[in-house]
């Protein structure tokens, strides 16, 4: 090799070292702008946030940021907890962002944005301080959250099929082919409190929920459901949400996920 071929060779060598100092300086500064909103209380599987370009694995007592994009893989879930106390558990299959996070009295709000899976959530501290300060937009409504413990899941084509999903048997849950349900938003409320369901634009439509209530939000309207929550919300063939997480979670004393303390089981 010519010293004009090693001194281009170097010279390559030394700028993509560079490049890759620059980007980890940026990646690392987008992190630190944006300020901490969670902290994981248990991750299984494949758990990832991203945020600038920048992709981190997550695993127990990690820290979750304002624009992070959580993702968890078949068969992962996560369970979070934010700063004012809210507990949420990601389901498997689901990618979630968190799109505005206000701790300041009297601006209170948490934002985020639901592509895909779903969830089960207690809200905590900024719900009780000001009611209605949770929302959760989807494509195909937005829910608004006073002060409870409530499930949501998207159902697209087959999403939700193939896992032991089961219809609990009410007028239009189910599109045929095996009880698979139908494509939607299925959301419901599991303790007092109120779900408001809208969807995007003027003569949208919005349907309020309390304790016992569900509804599905369809690519046409919003439907209550006469039967109450499926059981899919919250099981499929080898997840099953029963709860938020104890305080046996808080207090670092992990369990194995198959035991029911955890609110979750994934299982072959």
């Amino acid at each position: 090799m010519s010293k004009a071929e090693r001194s281009r060779g170097c010279s390559v060598w030394i700028t993509a070292a560079c490049a890759l100092v620059s980007m980890g300086v940026q990646s690392r500064a987008t992190a630190e702008a944006a300020p901490v909103v969670a902290t994981t209380l248990f991750a299984r599987g494949a758990v990832t946030a991203s945020a600038g370009g920048n992709v981190r694995l997550l695993g127990n007592r990690m820290l979750v940021h304002r624009n992070d994009v959580l993702s968890t893989g078949r068969r992962s879930f996560v369970i979070l907890r934010f700063n004012d106390g809210t507990k949420m558990t990601l389901r498997p299959k689901t990618v979630f962002r968190v799109d505005e996070y206000r701790e300041k009295p009297g601006s209170e709000s948490m934002l985020f944005r639901l592509f895909r899976g779903g969830l089960r959530a207690v809200t905590g501290l900024l719900s009780k301080r000001r009611p209605g300060s949770l929302r959760i937009r989807t494509a195909l409504a937005t829910i608004g959250i006073r002060g409870t413990d409530f499930a949501a899941r998207l159902c697209g084509e087959g999403d939700c099929a193939g896992n032991g999903a089961v219809v609990g048997g009410g007028a239009g849950e189910s599109g045929g082919g095996g009880g698979s349900p139908r494509p939607g938003l299925w959301a419901t409320v599991f303790d007092e409190g109120q779900m408001t369901l809208s969807r995007p634009g003027s003569g949208g439509g919005e349907l309020k929920l309390t304790r016992g209530q569900a509804a599905l939000a369809g690519a046409g309207a919003l439907n209550r459901l006469p039967a109450g929550p499926p059981r899919f919300l919250l099981q499929d063939g080898y997840f099953q949400l029963n709860t938020v997480p104890d305080t046996d979670i808080e207090r670092g004393q992990f369990r194995e996920p198959e035991k029911p303390s955890l609110g979750c089981k994934v299982g072959g």
